[in-house]
């Protein structure tokens, strides 16, 4: 009998051993006291702008990364006459994008436009403006670190390689300043 007792004794202990160190395990190795929070870091905003078809038409700040359609969701969605065919949905959009959302058998092409902050834009970004290479973006990332920000748009065609004709074709892209908050 008290074999058996021992017996039992030790399958009590064995069960709460393995119950500790099951609960040690999912709750985690810290500390007596000290909690063990994970948060995540917030989401960096970029305002974007969005018309034509969708239910509520304006500026939206939405996380950096975010697609066509989050903007769409944004906005309370498209409208019953939205063409949502012509839509990239899953594009991802950058600061200062536009959207417009055409409607049905609408005649103007769907379009969404970048507009690039050229104070602020890496090399990358400033490549997303038609007409400007590496080469060119490389410029005006120099001509920023010796002279400071562009005080205006037209302060671009101080870098060398952007002229009267190619600052027309590309004055629609650019921005200098953040868009309003």
């Amino acid at each position: 009998m008290k074999s058996d007792t021992l017996h039992r004794l030790a399958l009590l202990l064995f069960a709460i051993a393995a119950t500790a160190a099951i609960g040690y395990t999912l709750i985690g190795s810290h500390a007596p006291g000290e909690v063990n929070v994970q948060r995540p870091l917030p989401a960096e905003r970029i305002w974007i702008e969005i018309s034509g078809e969708v239910v509520n038409p304006g500026k939206y700040k939405v996380n950096k990364h975010a697609r066509i359609c989050d903007v769409i969701y944004a906005a309370g969605g498209v409208t019953a006459r939205a063409d949502t065919g012509a839509l990239v949905l899953d594009a991802i959009v950058s600061e200062g994008t536009v959207i417009k959302v055409p409607a049905v058998n609408e005649e103007s092409n769907y379009d969404v436009i970048p507009r690039i902050n050229i104070n602020t834009a890496d090399a990358d970004s400033l490549m997303l403006i038609p007409g400007i290479g590496e080469k060119l973006a490389d410029r005006i990332i120099d001509y920023r670190k010796e002279n400071g920000k562009f005080a205006a748009a037209e302060d671009l065609m101080k870098v060398d390689g952007i002229g009267e004709t190619s600052f027309q074709k590309i004055k629609e892209y650019i921005i200098t300043e953040e868009l309003p908050k």
